[in-house]
């Protein structure tokens, strides 16, 4: 990559609290005004953004379907949420092993089952394994791409009839993909190695191949559901569900837990100086999923960076053609007919 995407890389990395200085610290201050009695679904709630996305919200009054792939910790962790209120909150911990993608039919297939409305899907839960192993998923997928993309991508489109039912042409439902800037490392999707099988493989590669591919496949998930960008960043088409990404910042989180022990704590001690919290991370995430303005005039499947700004992600993320593409892969890797809608 060019030294240019370098610099914008790392000027995230250190400046990234400078450029979020306007925000306030607590994230439930970024929550948009009508959240209370709306269903929210977050995948990847038992750890780092993720767990302060689903409180936020749950502790707002929110309905929080909490979708982890050990339903013990989420349990443990919505117990104690409870310990601290005078009332329950409206939480359900629900499987969910993005490492599967028959898992996923199987959690979109027991919501369903509920039929109720579903206002926002939270595509949170991700995996970047900075060890450089490579790793496949149960169906034999590349770990990053399988469980970063294709698994979240499936679950948007199987949860589609709840997320309308929600959603109205003045207040869609949404579905938000939890990016990362470094989707800016991936110069453009070699759909005919997906699986780094006809090249040299690298986690950092493929991570970013991952990121890109969301931010593709939600600019197409948005034109399928009818949504067309007009002048000024307006767009039209009366769409009750709209889709946008997010890099919520650089966070002291879990993901160099394949690293040695050492490192580990050598990341965590230099790194917390400069890296967000898991709390200040959570507030793009929360901002794109209820706040009104977050879907005015902010472009067709808009890409918020961790200041909560509707931002132009890399070029490649932008080419169309490219997307709609990857639409017709994504489908026929996931085993849904050609002619299938949203």
């Amino acid at each position: 990559m060019g030294l240019g995407t370098w610099l914008d890389v790392v000027d995230d990395v250190m400046m990234q609290r400078w450029h979020t200085r306007h925000l306030p610290t607590d994230p439930a201050n970024v929550l948009g005004p009508d959240v209370k009695g709306k269903t929210f679904i977050v995948t990847g709630p038992t750890s780092g953004i993720g767990t302060t996305t689903a409180e936020t919200l749950a502790r707002a009054g929110a309905r929080v379907v909490l979708a982890c792939r050990t339903v013990k910790r989420g349990q443990a962790l919505v117990d104690s949420w409870n310990s601290t209120e005078s009332e329950p909150l409206n939480c359900e911990v629900m499987h969910l092993d993005l490492d599967s993608l028959d898992s996923v039919r199987a959690f979109a297939s027991s919501f369903l089952a509920k039929d109720e409305p579903l206002h926002c899907l939270l595509n949170n839960a991700g995996v970047f394994d900075m060890s450089g192993a490579f790793n496949r998923t149960k169906d034999g997928h590349e770990s990053h791409y399988g469980t970063n993309f294709l698994a979240p991508a499936l679950l948007a489109l199987l949860l589609m009839p709840s997320l309308k039912k929600a959603g109205t042409a003045s207040a869609p439902a949404r579905v938000v993909f939890v990016c990362s800037k470094l989707h800016q490392f991936c110069p453009r999707l070699r759909l005919d190695d997906l699986g780094f099988e006809r090249r040299s493989y690298g986690a950092r590669a493929a991570y970013a191949q991952s990121k890109l591919a969301e931010i593709q496949f939600t600019r197409e998930l948005e034109r399928r559901l009818g949504v067309k960008e007009g002048e000024g960043g307006a767009v039209r088409g009366g769409s009750t569900v709209r889709c946008s990404t997010v890099h919520p910042g650089n966070i002291v989180t879990g993901v160099v837990r394949t690293l040695p022990y050492v490192v580990q704590v050598a990341y965590k001690i230099c790194m917390s100086r400069i890296l967000l919290t898991p709390s200040e991370g959570a507030r793009a995430s929360l901002y794109a999923a209820t706040r009104g303005e977050a879907l005015a005039n902010t472009g067709l499947a808009p890409y918020f960076t961790s200041e909560c700004v509707a931002k132009p992600p890399s070029p490649p993320a932008l080419d169309d053609d490219a997307a709609a593409k990857l639409w017709d892969v994504t489908l026929a890797t996931l085993g849904l007919p050609k002619d299938f809608k949203p």
